[in-house]
């Protein structure tokens, strides 16, 4: 029953320096834990390796032009999304929207208020999800997400092969998160680790 694939969400308060520093909150990528990351497999495109030819709204930055953000794009699919075990880069940044889109709700609203990374770190935990890691340096939380092999789940790491499980995905179904399209899921449980060094776990 254990999960095929697994790996972390990564999203950027905006906060962070350099190239992490922007006027709202945003996606990163979603990272499977591949190789000396973790025990993930990888499954590779059903459908197509083709690179992403337009914007997707979890990734579109006003001062940022289309040209640069299909560039970053491809870049996190080339680099991630081909071992994440989805048809093509279009169902790739589909889910990463989709599964990004409650959680940089909650860090958006926290951002307006003032707060920064702690205070993005307990909106999100707010929503029952879990935090698997915090990363001070670029000011970036990473969720923990795991796949059946077809659709990528917000879930606790305990909770994988209920969450994910080939074996247990018949009977056991994850909660629906109101709000979220078809194909992505968010199993809801808090827990976090804190985490200083951004390469144990993945790379940007």
């Amino acid at each position: 029953g254990e999960a095929p694939l697994c790996g972390i969400l990564t999203l950027e308060t905006g906060l962070g320096p350099g190239h992490y520093h922007h006027n709202k909150t945003g996606v990163h990528g979603l990272w499977p834990e591949v190789g000396n990351y973790g025990s993930s497999q990888c499954i590779g495109p059903t459908r197509s390796t083709d690179d992403p030819s337009n914007v997707y709204p979890c990734y579109d930055e006003p001062d940022t032009s289309s040209s640069d953000t299909i560039a970053f794009e491809t870049h996190e699919w080339e680099k991630h999304g081909e071992c994440a075990g989805v048809r093509d880069a279009r169902a790739y940044l589909t889910t990463i929207c989709g599964l990004a889109e409650q959680p940089l709700q909650a860090m958006t609203a926290a951002r307006k208020a003032g707060g920064g990374l702690d205070s993005a770190r307990r909106a999100v935990m707010g929503l029952g999800l879990e935090i698997f890691a915090v990363d001070e340096e670029h000011s970036q939380l990473l969720l923990s997400a795991c796949s059946d092999g077809d659709t990528w789940t917000l879930s606790p790491v305990d909770k994988f092969p209920e969450a994910c499980g080939r074996s247990t995905r018949r009977w056991r179904r994850p909660l629906q998160a109101a709000g979220v399209e078809e194909g992505v899921r968010l199993l809801l449980r808090p827990r976090e680790r804190r985490l200083r060094n951004l390469e144990v776990v993945g790379e940007v």
